[in-house]
């Protein structure tokens, strides 16, 4: 069966030189020290751009494949972008489980299973973008990462143990589907797209 594999190209690092970790990855509990760091969907402002110099047109072809993460997902589409948060790259599945890796090694520090209804028909497949990382050092959890399922349920975990905030929505999930109306069969309405964060508004 096919395989998923995530490569994140920061990581992608060999003849470049090592580049200083230290500045774009914050200790947990702590913001990004870089807004290189790619700490949302899109980059800084959804500019798809990263001002990094350890990577230019000198050494771009001496990349090697630092390490590989298999997801578990198979016979679906994959878009998924990571996000660096809370020193940790969150990366979700298209079936809504949410993966925590140590950005230098791959290794998998938790996962979250949102559950959905494998058996449904999605009307644009099994997806799931990104999350959208949000922090406030003096919110009941101080970092937790928003993630929209197939199942149309906005869903907030926190980063650093993996668990539901259980403070948000109704123990800690938000049923989008309200309002919407009458759907023709379940999972003809579906999020993919990790939503916005403007202050304390989740948009």
């Amino acid at each position: 069966m096919k395989q998923i594999r995530l490569l994140w190209p920061m990581l992608l690092l060999s003849a470049c030189g090592e580049p200083d970790f230290d500045r774009l990855l914050a200790a947990p509990g702590g913001e990004p020290r870089e807004t290189s760091a790619w700490s949302s969907y899109g980059g800084a402002g959804g500019r798809h751009f990263a001002p990094l110099d350890h990577i230019n047109r000198s050494n771009v072809q001496d990349l090697t494949l630092a390490w590989t993460v298999r997801t578990g997902a198979v016979g679906t589409v994959f878009q998924s972008t990571p996000v660096l948060a809370d020193g940790r790259l969150l990366l979700c599945t298209p079936f809504n489980e949410l993966m925590a890796l140590d950005p230098l090694t791959g290794g998998e520090l938790w996962r979250f299973d949102a559950q959905i209804d494998r058996d449904a028909r999605p009307a644009n497949e099994f997806n799931c973008r990104a999350v959208t990382p949000w922090q406030q050092a003096s919110a009941p959890c101080p970092s937790v990462a928003f993630m929209a399922t197939n199942d149309a349920r906005l869903i907030a975990i926190r980063t650093d143990t993996g668990a539901r905030c259980t403070t948000f929505g109704n123990d800690g999930e938000v049923d989008l589907s309200e309002g919407v109306g009458e759907t023709r069969w379940p999972g003809e309405y579906q999020v993919t797209s990790p939503p916005a964060v403007a202050g304390d508004l989740v948009i």
